[in-house]
């Protein structure tokens, strides 16, 4: 059975699976820095700038970590800013419904109706795009200015 819970506060847990992702997934170009001193920098900046914006959602299963997902909030919608989701020990099916599991107990806990992310990551960044539209139903993809936008709507969600 899977636990999702609001963390209050980081954990040291979080931030080594956010550096671990950071560094071998390669989501921003600061995480290919030669200098390995700026590249860990660069991404602790990154992470604290995320902590100052975001709310985070664990999700477990068991004793396992399934996804860490960093939300922020505008007027009408959440942002997810950031996903990690551990795909070394969960199926794609899986993976795909605990995360529409915290979507559904985030746009509760804050009275939002959708959920959107833009795909920033230049590294294996279409192979992303074909995971999600191969298992996530839900999502719906536009493209805009050659960014591809996902959105999320609650109703689809339930």
């Amino acid at each position: 059975m899977i636990k999702i819970k609001q963390l209050i506060s980081p954990n040291k847990d979080l931030y080594n699976v956010f550096f671990d992702y950071c560094v071998k997934s390669k989501p921003y170009d600061f995480c290919e820095l030669n200098s390995i001193k700026l590249r860990n920098f660069k991404i602790y900046e990154y992470y604290n700038s995320l902590l100052n914006i975001c709310e985070i959602f664990e999700c477990k299963q068991e004793h396992e970590i399934v996804w860490y997902v960093f939300l922020s909030k505008e007027k009408n919608n959440l942002i997810v800013e950031f996903a990690i989701g551990n795909n070394k020990i969960f199926k794609s099916r899986f993976l795909i419904d605990s995360l529409h599991k915290i979507f559904i107990l985030a746009q509760t806990i804050f009275d939002k109706n959708h959920i959107k992310t833009s795909i920033q990551r230049k590294y294996k960044k279409q192979n992303l795009i074909n995971w999600l539209k191969r298992y996530d139903k839900i999502a719906q993809f536009v493209e805009i200015d050659g960014k591809t936008h996902i959105i999320w709507k609650y109703e689809r969600l339930n």
